[in-house]
């Protein structure tokens, strides 16, 4: 062992005068860093320049014989703390006989930090080095495939904690290399980084404190020579313990001392990255604010390629729970951490266990196809292009979980504070992890008058108008999403702008854990707010109720929510493997029986979970769609079996079923087509995703038989028993997504699902190759609906109209409209669309808007189809009249259907002479206000589907040509 002896200057004045220098240049560095333009992106570390060698006081020599231990330890202690701190940070603990020495000044270091220390370093310590492998730094391999891409293991979501002084911006991220490296290989390995980032990233890096004590890599030094100097954090030595797996990291309060300090003397990070050896000091630093509770000052950390938690310098306190025994760690580290991992790598068993000592909530786990190294840039660009997103949304923790959502696509988020600060503190979650002083904002403050006991906002009218302006300046916006307070807001700006503009400069709003504003709403909020809005609520939130009734001030045909039931069975085994690595071992799991097995035909409890799961339909609904996984799928097929054994009508519209198979108890047999099949001919529309891997393939293919094969659509995917991958299924999504592209408009006082049986003769002579939209009309019904749809569909249904028409024959349509703007949009935000299908008042909605877009010479769809309708006396456009008749002439595909007992047969038979005679066509039937019966109308709906076809296809050859 190389023997290292350290010569220091006897003459202090000069010593001071060189550390002033010293000194000053350090803080002349920071100022001019500080004043420096930042880009809008992250990262930390300081740049490859110099490496951090020994301060230029200190002089290293080879051993001088007559210089003792006892009197270099003489000339230690007349250091003053500061310049304790820059030599011992800068030692190499080389040789034993200069431990003793080093043991001091260790505790006096810490002493001067308040750092918490273990037991002192031993004297006895032998140097082992835990070599990399030596595929660290090969050239970009050509590996290729769906693996080589990289992939997102881990889908928990961030912590939805408010951040409201982010800017969204990424501005630096510092950078901690691996043992035996350096600054400059730091700087190559994350060049894929640098080139997802681009530009607008600034890269930091920071060479260990001590110079490495053994031997680099072959490839390292083949790339970079041998001389370069490299650097390391600590080494690793084995020590005795009751189970004799105790690791001891000499020198690793040095390094911890030697980031805090650069931490404190350099610009704020958002993110610190850290390779193997780096990405354990990263952990310990994290460790070491959480301990000391205090608010990290720094965004998020990335460990790359580490080799196991780490297993010495974590405080006690903290109790991660960690070991080298295999135990699964607890995941107490509260702050967003991203784990990259390489499946060839060979610490990767042990690597995994680093995903566990961060809180699952805040958490991601990526893994590569390659070893220990980063990802190569050639092969996983789609690997980089994700974990940048996800560096980006960590910014905003509280919307991170949408940034993960929308994937590397060019969504753009702005946020904006509001513009009072907050009169009261903020909650204690946000507190803890963002610190006491802030700044913490508000939208208003909500404050009682005593006089008439109302909630009054004080302050709303000029948050509206901030965020309207806001608007103005940076927009335009697809999305509006709001968190509680800023729900709220979003609420009041919506209906603002339907009341005062008629329109709103945005697409769509998300609501989350909101309520109705008390205070500020236009007095005729109602009719409800006319924009799609998505609702997210949480069950244990004390504000459930509130966030129920804002949900019910939003039009019902514009509304999604997500409902997420667990199962009433708590699990009666493990969950899988996966699962348990993603989530951890805690859970809690659940089933809605027993595991599934080849061999088994029964399944107890199911009744118990069948009416759970009704309770749930009948308390938390009315739903559009039930989505089941696996034995989520089975019992959504056995629950939907159900309501229609016993004539009910289902309450739900579809069922989207992913890897499942038909239950093989409960199921109503007397449903059963033919026996010894599981053909139960179940009549709601139904699409089908399977994994061409899954070991239940072929049952997944039995459960698509239970049925009607008029409604199913079946998918399927190249992975196993799982969710389609959305890094590579996109278009999978896409095309399950927009299946339904026809739209349907419902007569009045009708809805969408009364519509999407009336259309059922279309849809058998369209065919599969037709997809259909339904809308239900943004007015609740006036009055009630017809007989026949009452006795069909009950009273408990909700219905909508296009106007409020007491009669056909008034000439006055109120609210008309609203209904064509409505009806505009949905064209613009659901197209293209090939025909528009209306009956009754659906088809004079449907006639009214042909002719607006007829007026601006542009129509976004190529027939109409009308039914049962008539000529539109309110809302029409000044459109050219026919030279023979002198009537409003429409020239446009239409196909025009009556039926002959209907009380509005010659007002039908009157429309039709509005539209030009070479392109009409007219079928009747011999019913009454209604749709073709079936079976016998089958070749009407097949004549009219034909013709369609062919204008549709004439259309679009023009359109090409």
């Amino acid at each position: 062992m190389e023997h290292l002896m350290h010569q220091v200057h006897t003459d202090m004045q000069s010593l001071h005068d060189r550390l002033d220098n010293v000194l000053a240049n350090a803080d002349d560095d920071v100022k001019a860093q500080a004043q420096s333009p930042t880009e809008d992106l992250l990262y930390m570390g300081s740049p490859p320049q110099q490496p951090a060698l020994l301060p230029s006081w200190v002089e290293v020599q080879p051993p001088v014989e007559h210089v003792s231990v006892d009197e270099f330890q003489r000339q230690l202690d007349e250091f003053s703390n500061d310049q304790t701190n820059q030599l011992v940070e800068q030692l190499a603990l080389h040789d034993a006989k200069w431990m003793g020495v080093l043991d001091q000044f260790e505790k006096k270091l810490l002493q001067s930090l308040a750092i918490e220390t273990h037991e002192p370093l031993s004297p006895k310590s032998t140097v082992i080095g835990v070599n990399n492998q030596a595929d660290i730094y090969e050239t970009e391999s050509d590996h290729s495939g769906a693996a080589d891409e990289g992939k997102s293991v881990e889908s928990d979501a961030w912590h939805d904690e408010d951040c409201p002084e982010c800017n969204y911006n990424v501005d630096d991220e510092w950078q901690i290399h691996d043992f035996r490296t350096n600054a400059t290989v730091m700087h190559h390995q994350v060049r894929g980084f640098r080139e997802s980032f681009g530009d607008g990233a600034e890269f930091f890096y920071v060479n260990g404190p001590f110079p490495a004590n053994g031997p680099m890599e072959d490839a390292i030094e083949a790339k970079f020579g041998s001389s370069a100097p490299f650097f390391e954090w600590f080494r690793g030595d084995p020590v005795e313990g009751d189970d004799n797996t105790g690791t001891r990291y000499v020198g690793w309060e040095h390094s911890l001392a030697y980031l805090l300090r650069h931490l404190n003397t350099h610009k704020p990070y958002d993110i610190v990255l850290g390779f193997c050896q780096g990405g354990m000091m990263a952990t310990l630093l994290a460790a070491h604010f959480q301990a000391d509770h205090t608010p990290f000052p720094f965004k998020a950390v990335v460990c790359v390629g580490v080799v196991s938690p780490p297993l010495d310098g974590v405080a006690p306190s903290l109790n991660l729970g960690l070991s080298t025994t295999g135990k699964t760690p607890r995941g107490e580290l509260k702050v967003p951490a991203m784990i990259v991992l390489g499946e060839a790598d060979p610490f990767f068993r042990t690597g995994k266990y680093l995903v566990h000592v961060y809180d699952k909530a805040t958490r991601r786990y990526f893994v590569h196809a390659e070893g220990h190294k980063f990802p190569s840039v050639k092969n996983h660009h789609a690997l980089y292009a994700e974990i940048v997103t996800t560096f980006t949304g960590v910014i905003s923790l509280q919307i991170a979980g949408f940034r993960q959502a929308f994937g590397p696509t060019k969504a753009e988020f702005v946020s904006v504070n509001a513009p009072f600060p907050a009169s009261g503190p903020a909650q204690e979650d946000i507190r803890k992890f963002f610190g006491e002083k802030g700044p913490y904002y508000e939208w208003w403050d909500a404050v009682k008058n005593p006089d008439t006991q109302k909630t009054e906002y004080h302050g709303w009218e000029q948050s509206v108008a901030y965020v309207q302006r806001q608007i103005d300046e940076l927009g335009p916006f697809d999305v509006v999403l709001g968190f509680s307070q800023g729900a709220a807001l979003t609420t009041l700006l919506t209906a603002h702008y339907q009341k005062h503009q008629g329109y709103f400069p945005f697409k769509a709003v998300v609501l989350v854990c909101g309520l109705v504003p008390r205070d500020g709403l236009p007095d005729d909020t109602r009719p409800l707010l006319d924009i799609p809005s998505l609702h997210i609520l949480g069950e244990q939130d004390p504000m459930l109720p509130l966030g129920h009734q804002l949900h019910d001030i939003f039009t019902p045909s514009h509304r999604t929510d997500f409902v997420v039931v667990d199962a009433p069975f708590p699990a009666s085994g493990r969950p899988e493997q996966g699962i348990i690595d993603f989530f951890g071992e805690e859970g809690p799991y659940f089933e809605w029986w027993e595991a599934f097995e080849r061999t088994k035909f029964n399944y107890p409890g199911w009744g118990e979970s069948l009416a759970y799961l009704q309770n749930v339909v009948n308390t938390q609904g009315p739903f559009d769609i039930v989505l089941g996984f696996s034995q989520g799928a089975s019992v959504a097929t056995l629950l939907t079996a159900h309501y229609q054994a016993k004539n009910q009508k289902i309450p739900f519209k579809a069922v989207v079923l992913v890897c499942g198979l038909c239950p093989r108890d409960g199921m109503p047999q007397h449903l059963l087509v033919e026996p010894g099949t599981t053909k139960y001919d179940l009549k709601i529309p139904s699409i089908h995703i399977l994994g061409a891997k899954d070991d239940i393939f072929d049952l997944s293919q039995d459960l698509v038989e239970a049925y009607s094969p008029l409604g199913r659509q079946v998918h399927v995917h190249s992975d196993g028993h799982r969710f389609p991958p959305p890094s590579t299924s996109r278009p999978l999504y896409n095309e399950i997504v927009d299946k339904l592209r026809s739209i349907c408009a419902h007569g009045g006082r009708t809805n969408g699902t009364v519509v999407s049986l009336q259309v059922s003769g279309f849809v058998q002579a369209f065919g599969p190759a037709a997809d259909f939209v339904e809308l239900d009309a943004p007015f609740p019904a006036s009055g009630p609906p017809e007989e026949d749809i009452l006795n069909l569909f009950g009273d408990d249904e909700p219905y909508f109209e296009w106007w409020d028409a007491n009669h056909h024959t008034n000439a006055v349509y109120p609210g008309w409209e609203r209904s064509l703007e409505f009806l505009k949009r949905e064209v613009t935000a659901q197209g293209p669309f090939d025909v528009i299908i209306g009956f009754s008042q659906g088809a004079m909605m449907a006639t009214l808007l042909t002719a607006h877009y007829l007026q601006k010479h542009w129509v976004p769809f190529k027939a109409i189809i009308l039914v049962c309708g008539m000529w539109p006396q309110d809302g029409m456009p000044a459109i050219k009249a026919s030279p023979t008749t002198g009537k409003p002439f429409l020239n446009f595909p239409s196909f025009h259907v009556l039926g002959e007992k209907d009380f509005m047969y010659e007002d039908g038979k009157a429309q039709v002479g509005y539209f030009s005679a070479s392109s009409r066509h007219v079928y009747t039937h011999d019913q009454g206000h209604r749709f073709p019966p079936l079976p016998q109308s089958k070749d009407m709906y097949k004549d009219i589907a034909d013709k369609v076809r062919r204008v549709v296809a004439a259309a679009r050859a023009a359109t090409d040509v």
